[in-house]
C-alpha cells in the first residue's frame, strides 16, 4: 500500500504531461478560432483580411432589424424541432421494436443502422436525384400509386422544401438515437418484467412505469444532443438546396455561410455566428434544467 501511494505522484505527473499535447492542440483548434471569431465580430472586415475597422456592437445591432436573419432564426427553429421530434419518435419506437426477439433481428439491426454509418454526401446526393422534379422517383412511384397527377418539386417549392430536408435529416441521423435507447433497454433488468406482467400490468403500464423511467435520462440527453447538432448543420441543406428557394430553407449556419463567403462581409458573419452560439447556449441551459427537473420527479 505504501509502494502503491509512492508511486502515485509520479503517474499523476505522467498523466498530465501525456495529456498536454493534446490539450494544447485542442486549445489552438478550439479557443483561438473563437477568440478570432469573436474579436471580428466587433469590427467592420472582409473576408480574407485580417485587419478592419472597429465598430463596436454595430454588427450584432444590424441583426436585430434585419429580416433575413429573423427568417434564418425561425427556418431553424422549423428544422431543429422538426428533426428531432421526428428523430425521437423514430427512434424509440425502432428501437423498442429491435429490443423484441424475432427473426432476422441482427440483420434488421445493421440495415437500421446503416443510414448512420453512409457517408452525408453520398445519402444526400442520392436523396437529390430521388427527389427530383422531373425524374425522381418518389414522385414517380407516388405518380404510379394514384397519389398525386403530377411530379412534386420536393427542393424547388418552397412549401415543400423545408418539409424534404427535415425527412431527409431525420432518417440520416434517426439510428443515433436507436443505438443510445437499444443500449439502455437492453440493461433493464427482465425480473421487473416479469414481476409486473403477474401483478396484471399490461403493455403500457409496464413501458411508463418500468421502460421510461429508465430510459428517461438518455432519451433527453440524447435529444439535446441531437437538438444541437440539427442546429448547427448545415451540409444536408448546402448540397439539397442551396438554402433555397427562395431562402425557405436558410437556417443560421447557410446565413453565416453566405455572409462569410458570398457578400465577404466577415464582421457580421462573426456576429451572427456568436449570436447562435449564445442561442444554442441558452437553449442547452434551459433544455439541462428541465431535463434534472424530469429526473427528480422520475
Amino acid at each position: 500500500m505504501e509502494k502503491a501511494s509512492a508511486i502515485y505522484p509520479n503517474d499523476k505527473k505522467l498523466a498530465y504531461i501525456s495529456i498536454f499535447p493534446s490539450f494544447l492542440v485542442l486549445l489552438f483548434l478550439s479557443f483561438v478560432p473563437l477568440l478570432i471569431v469573436i474579436r471580428n465580430s466587433f469590427l467592420k472586415v472582409d473576408t480574407g483580411n485580417f485587419e478592419g475597422k472597429f465598430v463596436g456592437f454595430k454588427n450584432y445591432l444590424f441583426f436585430l432589424f434585419d429580416p433575413a436573419f429573423h427568417n434564418a432564426f425561425i427556418n431553424s427553429l422549423i428544422w431543429t424541432f422538426g428533426s428531432v421530434s421526428l428523430d425521437m419518435v423514430l427512434g424509440l419506437g425502432l428501437a423498442l421494436l429491435l429490443n423484441e426477439n424475432f427473426r432476422f433481428r441482427g440483420f434488421a439491426r445493421a440495415a437500421i443502422i446503416s443510414p448512420y454509418l453512409m457517408p452525408s454526401i453520398v445519402a444526400i446526393t442520392a436523396w437529390r436525384f430521388m427527389m427530383d422534379d422531373f425524374n425522381g422517383i418518389i414522385s414517380h412511384f407516388l405518380m404510379k400509386l394514384d397519389l398525386i397527377d403530377a411530379p412534386i418539386g420536393w427542393l424547388s417549392d418552397k412549401d415543400w422544401a423545408m418539409f424534404a430536408v427535415i425527412i431527409i435529416s431525420a432518417w440520416k441521423l434517426f439510428p443515433f438515437i436507436v443505438i443510445a435507447v437499444l443500449g439502455i433497454l437492453q440493461s433493464i433488468p427482465n425480473e421487473l418484467y416479469e414481476a409486473a406482467r403477474i401483478d396484471g400490468a399490461g403493455p403500457w403500464r409496464r413501458f411508463f412505469k418500468i421502460t421510461f423511467p429508465f430510459i428517461l435520462p438518455v432519451f433527453l440527453l440524447s435529444s439535446l444532443l441531437r437538438a444541437i447538432w440539427t442546429f448547427h448543420k448545415f451540409d444536408v441543406i448546402l448540397i439539397l438546396t442551396d438554402g433555397g428557394p427562395l431562402d425557405a430553407t436558410t437556417t443560421l449556419p447557410v446565413f453565416v455561410f453566405y455572409e462569410a463567403f458570398t457578400t465577404f462581409r466577415m464582421g457580421r458573419a462573426s456576429a451572427s455566428a456568436i449570436l447562435m452560439l449564445i442561442i444554442l447556449c441558452v437553449f442547452a441551459a434551459v433544455y439541462l434544467y428541465l431535463m434534472k427537473r424530469a429526473e427528480k420527479k422520475s
